[in-house]
């Protein structure tokens, strides 16, 4: 069996990127750290880094070893948290990556009180719209939206989240409004580049689902971006209701009509399976959860607008 600090030991040299910055960070010298690392190599029976004047660089073998290795580590922090909060107390650092404009409008608030209820854990949240990888930057779990693709993570449904089509006052005006799926492809549409086929929009028809081709002149990677291009009129864009249902109920942008409604997403927290038992990361689920519901807050305010279907 490999020993714990041998793993600890290879990770911290990758990421510090050298023998004596790595022994720096551990408080150790630099013979015991390339000890550790002559140990786990010879228990593995490979070659994990390549050294030379240029630094430290990793092989084939020690790339996959330190996805693995990652995994392991964080397995066992999550054990020992999972021990430590057995007793009923919440605490701990949770490190959650997530949707700015979902942050910023929506879960502030019950991050909060989660934090307001349990002194004795903290949060760090990377609030952006880059879909992280949660293992290899060290997150703890991330609120991602969309369909959520087959992987080794866990996912819970924190929400549903819905998209609608929209435009500003002025871009219809100047430019009318699409009245079909087969209409959106000759207006120009504002595109986000985040989304696994970010031209290719899908819609709940009738026959199934459906996907109509769009075309435009502006992309960007950032969901508040799009937010104000539209509403300064660059074009018709496909976003969720939690980023612009205030810009509707206000006028500021309005919903076209198409016949069809946009396939809806899940907004869930995704995790790696060993933190599936932190106490504390469960805890938090349940708060947004009952913070948000489903339907959410900004659908709720929506549809008491009379701007959508409950």
């Amino acid at each position: 069996m490999i020993r714990s600090e041998l793993i600890a030991t290879f990770i911290t040299i990758v990421d510090a990127g050298s023998l004596n910055a790595a022994a720096g960070k551990l408080r150790l010298s630099r013979s015991v750290i390339s000890e550790r690392l002559n140990a786990l190599e010879t228990d593995l029976g490979i070659r994990l880094l390549i050294r030379s004047t240029h630094g430290l660089s990793l092989t084939r073998a020690g790339e996959i070893f330190l996805g693995h290795a990652r995994e392991l580590a964080g397995a066992m922090a999550a054990a020992r948290d999972a021990m430590a909060e057995s007793g009923g107390t919440l605490s701990g650092a949770l490190r959650l990556a997530t949707p700015a404009s979902l942050a910023f409008g929506w879960l502030a608030p019950a991050l909060v009180d989660f934090l307001e209820t349990h002194q004795r854990v903290s949060l760090e949240i990377s609030a952006s719209d880059r879909q992280v990888d949660i293992v290899q930057d060290g997150f703890d779990a991330a609120i991602r939206g969309g369909r959520l693709p087959d992987s080794a993570l866990m996912a819970r449904k924190i929400t549903t989240g819905r998209r609608v089509v929209v435009c500003s006052p002025a871009y219809k005006a100047r430019y009318g409004a699409p009245q079909s799926l087969a209409e959106l492809r000759h207006h120009c549409c504002v595109v986000y580049r985040n989304r696994r086929a970010a031209r290719d929009w899908t819609f709940n028809t009738p026959d199934g689902v459906r996907s109509a081709l769009v075309t435009g002149r502006f992309e960007a990677d950032d969901g508040a971006v799009l937010r104000a291009a539209v509403v300064e009129g660059a074009g018709i864009c496909l976003l969720p209701t939690f980023m612009v249902s205030q810009d509707l109920i206000d006028g500021r942008l309005l919903i076209v009509d198409l016949g069809v409604e946009p396939e809806t997403d899940t907004i869930a927290m995704v995790y790696p399976k060993a933190n599936a038992a932190l106490p504390r990361l469960q805890a938090l689920i349940d708060r947004l959860r009952d913070a948000l519901g489903d339907p959410s807050p900004w659908d709720r305010d929506l549809a008491a607008a009379g701007l959508v279907t409950p």
